[in-house]
């Protein structure tokens, strides 16, 4: 939503569009709808179907172009340029990312001397966003994020000291997947993110799995991730 705030009438008008694993183009498509403009969503192969589903409950056209998301954002580039839509990027755009700071602030409102925050990484808007709101007002707090060990996108770049390219993709978690992120967001990461460690698909598709048996809550494998790793370091 903090995204399309910024766009004139006739930039709504002549549609969004935007690549992603799943979760940005839901709120892309939910923010089109309440603004009254057209959304296009180009989704990877391996998206969860009913992220599908709730796309087109929002009203949004959808479209499923290659095996990651960094295929479908080609497709999306490619759109724009031929159509005049405003291209929302998911990570890459300082508005997007300041919207997603936003959930910091809030963290810090409910919890203000909370100590760690695990956070899980696609291609880091995320973190750079909440970790920049986090530690503008307390420091103290660690940011952990979690990446699959099959997209180590961050952790590879803060490895390299530099930000590289992951040569592929092998995991089944479409919100969790980007070949490359950005130099803004491994600038923040790097200054920002105390660590970052890495699951697999198995442990937080098994965590996904406790949350029901124990919860009762029926949740998708990336947000498995956070308490398989409190559990890990229990």
């Amino acid at each position: 939503m903090n995204r399309l705030l910024t766009l004139s009438e006739s930039q709504l008008g002549r549609g969004i569009v935007t690549a992603s694993g799943g979760n940005h183009g839901l709120a892309i498509a939910r923010s089109a709808h309440v603004l009254g403009a057209r959304a296009q969503i180009f989704l990877p192969s391996n998206v969860v179907p009913d992220k599908v589903a709730k796309l087109k409950q929002w009203g949004a056209s959808v479209e499923i172009v290659g095996d990651v998301w960094d295929d479908a954002n080609a497709a999306a580039l490619g759109y724009a340029e031929r159509t005049g839509a405003t291209y929302a990027h998911p990570f890459s755009d300082p508005i997007v990312v300041a919207g997603q700071g936003t959930l910091g602030l809030d963290i810090l409102d409910d919890m203000p001397d909370v100590d760690v925050i695990l956070v899980a990484i696609g291609g880091g808007g995320l973190i750079s966003g909440l970790s920049t709101a986090i530690k503008a007002r307390r420091p103290t707090t660690r940011i952990i994020g979690i990446e699959p060990v099959g997209s180590p996108t961050l952790h590879a770049c803060l490895k390299a000291g530099q930000l590289v390219a992951l040569d592929r993709l092998d995991t089944r978690v479409a919100t969790m997947s980007c070949r490359k992120t950005d130099q803004a967001i491994f600038d923040v990461v790097r200054s920002n993110v105390d660590e970052i460690v890495l699951v697999s698909d198995e442990e937080m598709e098994s965590a996904a799995r406790s949350l029901w048996f124990v919860c009762r809550a029926v949740t998708k494998p990336s947000i498995g991730a956070p308490p398989f790793v409190v559990a890990r370091a229990a």
